[in-house]
């Protein structure tokens, strides 16, 4: 099954797509587009890759609270599960933008949003298929 992940962002929604068998990271890239399109962005992107399941990273507070930014994201959420016929899975990402941090970081990349976010969504992907006992060693 393949999987498709992200990470919305109020510019840059950072994307992290499975192989076909929903074991390995693939592909990964950005969407450009502010919160009120991104429902659609995101939409197409589902369909250019023929995923059969989504993940979308809802941002929490560290106390696991919800942010200003909770809300907006939740909101897409309600919007793809109406525009799509597959499953639209929901991840607590609290930490993935602090790992991703560190991630580009340790490879001596400059920080910058959209890198940001592409790494983001890909620890996203990877938190899912593990907690579908899927992930591969190869990610």
């Amino acid at each position: 099954m393949k999987v498709i992940a992200f990470d919305v962002g109020s510019k840059y929604t950072g994307f992290a797509v499975s192989d076909r068998t929903g074991t390995i990271p693939s592909e990964s890239g950005i969407i450009e587009s502010n919160l009120n399109e991104v429902a659609n962005s995101i939409f197409k992107k589902v369909k250019e890759v023929g995923a059969q399941a989504v993940v979308i990273g809802v941002p929490k507070t560290l106390k696991g609270k919800d942010s200003i930014q909770t809300k907006s994201v939740l909101s897409i959420i309600k919007m793809l599960r109406e525009m799509l016929d597959i499953p639209v899975y929901e991840i607590d990402e609290r930490l993935t933008t602090i790992e991703a941090t560190r991630i580009l970081r340790d490879a001596n990349v400059k920080r910058n949003r959209k890198k940001l976010n592409e790494v983001a969504a890909k620890l996203i992907l990877e938190t899912f298929l593990e907690m579908q006992g899927k992930v591969s060693d190869e990610s």
